[in-house]
């Protein structure tokens, strides 16, 4: 059985009544794929190593992909130097408000934890007070790394629009090797 958006049905048997009324014309068949409650999870690749896909931008980084027994998949290598960084300015989904999760799985290889730093921006962005940028301690080993989207905010505090993402970087201050699984938005738990 269908389940269908209480409102959205509401709006649709509205529209269905005015048609009848011949004030406008409906297709009863779009209305109703239209009120179809979505998947509870939806998941979206936008960095895929598992698939042979590499960022778009790499600077300062040798980034390769290499099979990684402790992730799982073939992995994207990267090994930073100083202030090195690797990101994707052309993203293939730049609207993320329908997403609840950024998330990705990192495997530190070095006996020491490292600092990662993810870096957001979006079509509010004019400077670093209005760009989301996060510091992740990555233990070592494997570990899930997720930023939540909702109500995701800038570094001055006010809200990320996420209506048109415009970039995404990740780099290793420090330098280092680390290895990276999918980069994947998602809805759900």
């Amino acid at each position: 059985m269908k389940k269908y958006n209480v409102v959205s049905v509401r709006l649709c048997l509205a529209g269905l009544m005015a048609a009848l009324l011949g004030a406008v014309a409906i297709d009863d068949q779009k209305c109703y794929a239209e009120t179809a409650v979505a998947p509870a999870v939806r998941k979206a690749k936008l960095i895929a190593p598992s698939t042979g896909s590499l960022p778009s931008d790499v600077t300062r980084v040798d980034a390769s992909l290499d099979e990684s027994k402790e992730l799982g998949q073939v992995a994207l290598k990267a090994t930073f130097e100083k202030g090195g960084y690797f990101g994707d300015y052309n993203l293939k989904i730049k609207d993320w408000r329908p997403f609840t999760y950024l998330r990705f799985k990192t495997f530190n290889p070095d006996k020491k934890p490292q600092s990662l730093n993810i870096t957001i921006k979006h079509a509010g962005t004019t400077g670093y007070p209005t760009r989301f940028e996060q510091n992740i301690l990555l233990r070592p080993g494997v570990s899930q790394q997720e930023i939540p989207l909702t109500g995701l905010a800038n570094n001055d505090g006010s809200a990320a629009d996420l209506s048109v993402v415009k970039m995404l970087t990740i780099s290793l201050p420090q330098g280092g090797l680390v290895y990276f699984g999918d980069f994947t938005l998602e809805t759900g738990d």
